[in-house]
């Protein structure tokens, strides 16, 4: 049985402040009722929250016993309770179960995840979002993990036409923070990236490998780990995700991917189960925001 808890959140962080500071920037906020929803079938639910929607995502889940639980409050945010046995996953790649996230803008099919600010809309072509390059701020925490593996960080899905099914020529992007290995969900290493990064306001610089392989859609993914310095699994994490997609197009596409869309941010935890068959770990998102010159989108908090 799956069972989803949520109600929205309001706030902003220490880097939020910075911003709107630094740029003048005007803060965007949608007012949400407090409300809850439940699910008892393994398959995806979502519910609106403030921008976009939290949604389970088990697209490789095929049965278990046990539960999801996504909660919003106000205090808080969302925070995430997984807990499976006896796991049983419809297929390769590996054993997979699902990435439970908040998304703002599309999926990867182009369907919507909700409501959107003005200020930040998409789809967006790759030209488009270059030229509004826009801070990316999460604060969240991996509370535990008792049985099975996850990461947690962005997904974002890069593709040459708006809506449908993905291609071989379109590229899914994943920006991890938490994750067991390099490369250890993907394939072989294929080069070295690194970017200055706001890590509880501070700036670092970081380092990822970079991974690509075929993944579960007809895309090819570009996975970005964390290999250090830090490997983040509590605290707030301030980037640009146009630095890693031109990465993406010199160093994987070698060629411009400035006609492509993104259909949108998405960052949750991808979990598969142990050798046990079970997945049972915490995780919470207590602010996202997405600034650049002349605004602030409050997508959580």
């Amino acid at each position: 049985m799956v069972i989803f808890v949520l109600v929205v959140a309001s706030g902003a962080t220490i880097l939020d402040a910075f911003i709107l500071f630094q740029f003048g920037l005007r803060q965007a906020h949608r007012s949400a009722g407090s409300g809850c929803t439940s699910a008892d079938q393994l398959t995806s639910a979502s519910v609106s929250t403030r921008y976009g929607s939290a949604v389970s995502n088990l697209w490789n889940l095929q049965s278990a016993d046990g539960s999801i639980v996504l909660c919003y409050t106000s205090e808080t945010g969302m925070n995430s309770s997984v807990s499976f046995s006896n796991v049983k996953v419809q297929g390769p790649p590996q054993n997979f179960v699902g990435y439970p996230e908040v998304g703002y803008g599309n999926n990867v099919e182009g369907d919507s995840f909700g409501p959107q600010s003005t200020m930040v809309s998409f789809p967006m072509t790759i030209l488009s979002l270059s030229q509004l390059n826009p801070w990316s701020n999460t604060t969240f925490v991996v509370k535990s993990l008792t049985a099975g593996s996850i990461d947690i960080g962005y997904d974002l899905w890069i593709k040459g036409s708006v809506g449908g099914p993905s291609v071989s020529a379109d590229y899914e992007v994943m920006i991890l923070f938490y994750v067991p290995g390099p490369c250890t969900s993907y394939s072989a290493a294929t080069y070295q990236f690194t970017d200055t990064v706001y890590i509880d306001s501070a700036p670092k610089l970081e380092t990822w490998t970079v991974c690509v392989a075929a993944a579960g859609t007809h895309a090819r993914l570009a996975g970005f780990t964390l290999t250090g310095p830090s490997e983040i699994d509590a605290g707030s994490v301030a980037l640009r995700p146009m630095d890693f997609i031109q990465s993406v197009e010199a160093r994987v596409n070698n060629r411009s991917l400035s006609n492509y869309y993104v259909e949108g941010f998405e960052f949750g935890t991808e979990f598969w189960s142990s050798s046990a068959n079970q997945a049972v770990f915490q995780w919470s998102l207590s602010h996202w925001s997405i600034g650049s010159e002349g605004h602030v989108v409050s997508v959580v908090g």
